[in-house]
């Protein structure tokens, strides 16, 4: 019974030392890191209509993911935002990677600022250097809708590209 009476006291206090060694706080996350994407390669003729549309496939599939992928990275909280940032840093890339005819330059351009400008806004928020995105998002919106209006516009040209050349192939 002694005993007892002496572990009823005991645990309460050994409950107490392990609550107060326990602070509730995770680790934080390690700042996000990124490369810096790689340099934009612009080579070949938009009169090569097979050149226009592989830069077209590529890029109009990545303004649209990159969007919705920023889009949904702006309602998240800090935490959450993290893998949001590698999946913007990934589609930023590869929209580097896409080797851009001589038409779409001033596209691939806009495309490109308005990835980095996103990517390293949301990178900011997360890493707790910045305390929100500002109008970055709205401004990102902005400069991706007038990308995919040129891209429309090119699309226009290769379709007019491909008759013609059906038509100058027909006997």
């Amino acid at each position: 019974m002694f005993w007892l009476k002496k572990i009823a006291l005991l645990l309460p206090l050994l409950l107490a030392a392990c609550a107060i060694g326990d602070t509730g706080n995770p680790t934080p996350a390690p700042p996000v890191t990124l490369m810096p994407p790689s340099e934009i390669t612009f080579q070949g003729s938009c009169t090569a209509t097979r050149e226009l549309e592989m830069w077209l496939q590529v890029t109009t599939r990545l303004a649209t993911d990159f969007l919705a992928a920023m889009n949904n990275a702006a309602a998240m909280n800090r935490a959450d935002m993290r893998e949001a940032v590698f999946t913007m840093a990934a589609l930023r890339d590869s929209a580097h990677q896409a080797t851009t005819p001589d038409c779409a330059v001033d596209a691939e351009i806009l495309l490109s600022d308005a990835m980095n400008k996103a990517v390293l806004a949301f990178q900011a928020v997360v890493n707790g250097d910045r305390p929100d995105l500002g109008n970055t998002v709205a401004e990102v919106n902005d400069q991706i809708e007038q990308v995919i209006a040129i891209q429309n516009e090119l699309i226009l040209r290769m379709e007019t590209q491909i008759r013609e050349s059906l038509v100058t192939a027909s006997p």
